[in-house]
């Protein structure tokens, strides 16, 4: 409902500058005198086109913080598993058996394998990337919204521009674009999930280290729960030191969202 709200009141804010801008090619406030006017179409003229563009959008962001208020923070969500130990001491069982007890009382819930995860993940890096050539096209669904407008095609043009401007800076980090699709329910077509079972958690390469830093940190962040297996403990995962940096944010989110269970014996 958040979401729902902000964007109309986002597309609201847009269609009032549109109209400013559409009246005579500059903003508009009738109690405003001739040479002020005149001043603030010079500045308006000397501004760099890039720099105007940030500015309206932090504007038009501030004013939407006022209206709508801040995101809501997802409740504080219970703790999940970290279950380690050797191969054959029954981790994946374990998981297994949590996972079907958990049918028809949790809602959205998701189970992945490593391999399977990882091959999902690059599926939806590839449709990310896949709509942000197709948002370059002026026809882009996203804003076809605007082509049935009353104003001047150079005041499309700029609307779409700020379409673009906004779409640009949520999708700068890729990963939090896939996280926010990786647990949509593909047959029931439900977004979100409040368990997520992960089994077999390895980091055998670097994109494996930051895939599963972005993607995980950012789905405990939002009251996911995770229950994982692996052969190592969370601070042997990464013994080559791949991306310490990165990797050290990870550790410190299983930490914090995660008990560790060693099953068996070391």
């Amino acid at each position: 409902m958040w979401d729902s709200t902000r964007e109309n009141e986002r597309r609201r804010l847009l269609l009032e500058e549109a109209e400013d801008k559409q009246h005579d090619g500059v903003w508009i406030d009738e109690k405003r005198g001739f040479l002020d006017k005149l001043i603030s179409r010079k500045r308006r003229a000397n501004i760099e086109p890039g720099v105007g563009r940030w500015v309206s959008y932090l504007n038009r962001e501030r004013k939407l913080d006022n209206l709508v208020g801040q995101k809501p923070v997802a409740p504080v969500a219970p703790k999940g598993l970290y279950l380690y130990g050797n191969v054959g001491s029954g981790k994946t069982m374990l998981m297994d058996m949590f996972y079907g007890a958990t049918e028809g009382v949790i809602k959205h819930r998701r189970r992945f394998h490593f391999h399977e995860a990882m091959l999902e993940i690059h599926d939806h890096m590839h449709d990310v990337w896949k709509r942000r050539d197709d948002g370059k096209s002026m026809e882009s669904s996203a804003f076809s919204w605007i082509s049935g407008l009353p104003f001047d095609a150079k005041i499309k043009e700029w609307l779409i521009g700020e379409e673009k401007y906004k779409q640009d800076k949520h999708q700068k980090h890729i990963l939090l674009a896939v996280a926010d699709k990786f647990l949509v329910d593909r047959q029931a077509n439900k977004c979100g999930a409040s368990i997520l079972c992960f089994d077999e958690i390895q980091t055998i390469d670097v994109f494996a280290i930051v895939a599963l830093s972005g993607i995980l940190s950012r789905l405990l962040s939002t009251g996911t729960v995770l229950v994982a297996t692996s052969n190592k403990a969370p601070e042997d995962l990464n013994q080559d030191g791949m991306q310490r940096e990165i990797f050290l944010e990870l550790l410190s989110k299983l930490d914090e969202t995660c008990n560790k269970i060693l099953v068996g014996t070391e």
